[in-house]
């Protein structure tokens, strides 16, 4: 495999990294506003982790642009393809299918705590 082509993907990677960030930051945001204006919770009956995606996950942001400099700077440092580089946007994709699996997941702790109603 050549050095554009691994560029081409360390890029591709990188994105999907990026978009999975940002859709963990909205779904959140937008659970959050729901179960605090829609449901009528209070945060201090949300989940830990469901406050803690609120707060944090806009640091996500940072990561494409982590793994996009680590892998540039591999491909910089040899003349030839990179087992480094192909690494690091497999950990990339990776990644990026733990954190939109993992907000979703998370975000279902809500529901499962509600208690049934009485019919």
């Amino acid at each position: 495999m050549s050095r554009r082509a691994q560029l081409v993907r360390l890029v591709g990677s990188s994105l999907s990294l990026l978009v999975s960030a940002v859709f963990c930051q909205q779904f959140s945001s937008f659970q959050f506003n729901s179960l605090i204006h829609g449901a009528g919770f209070s945060p201090q009956e949300l989940p830990w982790l469901c406050l803690w995606l609120v707060r944090y996950s806009p640091a996500l942001m940072a990561l494409p642009l982590l793994f996009l400099w680590i892998g540039v700077a591999g491909l910089m440092k040899r003349d030839g393809p990179s087992g480094t580089v192909e690494l690091v946007a497999q950990i990339a994709l990776v990644l990026a299918l733990i954190i939109v699996v993992g907000c979703i997941l998370v975000w279902q702790l809500p529901y499962a705590s509600m208690p049934a109603e009485s019919f």
